[in-house]
């Protein structure tokens, strides 16, 4: 059986996106979770996370999803 996020992760990753915004990388740190079971959280989260900007991918482009725990429509992506 795949891994659980427990409560206390839950609320751990809750409390950070308030204060900061966050990758999924980052959070992956934060929580030591896999990143799928990261990525699973924050969908099944979305009604109160956004995207709150757009952050340099390996390339230097602009790809990478930062979230907020915020409401509010996600920053637009950014065009070619």
């Amino acid at each position: 059986m795949g891994e659980r996020i427990t409560t206390q992760q839950s609320v751990r990753m809750r409390d950070a996106l308030s204060e900061k915004a966050m990758t999924y990388d980052d959070l992956v740190v934060l929580t030591g979770m896999r990143k799928p079971r990261v990525a699973r959280w924050v969908k099944n989260n979305r009604e109160f996370i956004r995207v709150a900007s757009w952050g340099p991918d390996k390339n230097g482009r602009p790809f990478v999803q930062v979230f907020a725990w915020a409401e509010g429509d996600d920053a637009p992506r950014p065009g070619r």
